[in-house]
């Protein structure tokens, strides 16, 4: 697979891990109902989220971060800005994961990331 559509699965899985695996459609429901609007079920199918052999050991470090998360908290609410990259770098080393591998895995992690944070910081 070309390497955008790989960059696509990965920001996919981000977003899925955010919305708790729902896929983001309870949401759509709720918005909906509240409009007196129902939709059939071929629309209101949740999003499937593949993970791919490759991208397992990078999900394993998200997930395993997945607790280090820097946030700004003002005025206007909490944002998250993105995961701790000193913590990133530890878990790697907790994990094992070999050197040659890091800067892969680190581009693959930012990813998963960024699909997170498009949730996370959803208003």
């Amino acid at each position: 697979m070309p390497r955008r559509g790989r960059r696509k699965k990965l920001i996919a899985l981000g977003r899925t891990w955010a919305e708790g695996g729902q896929g983001g459609k309870n949401e759509l429901d709720a918005d909906l109902a509240v409009l007196g609007i129902q939709l059939d079920a071929r629309h209101t199918e949740p999003e499937k989220t593949e993970l791919w052999a490759e991208h397992i050991e990078a999900f394993e470090l998200f997930a395993a971060c997945s607790s280090q998360w820097r946030i700004v908290a003002g005025m206007g609410g909490a944002f998250y800005q993105g995961l701790d990259a000193a913590a990133l770098a530890a878990t790697m080393d907790m994990l094992g994961i070999e050197q040659g591998h890091r800067r892969e895995r680190l581009q693959q992690v930012r990813q998963i990331e960024s699909g997170a944070l498009e949730v996370l910081n959803k208003k």
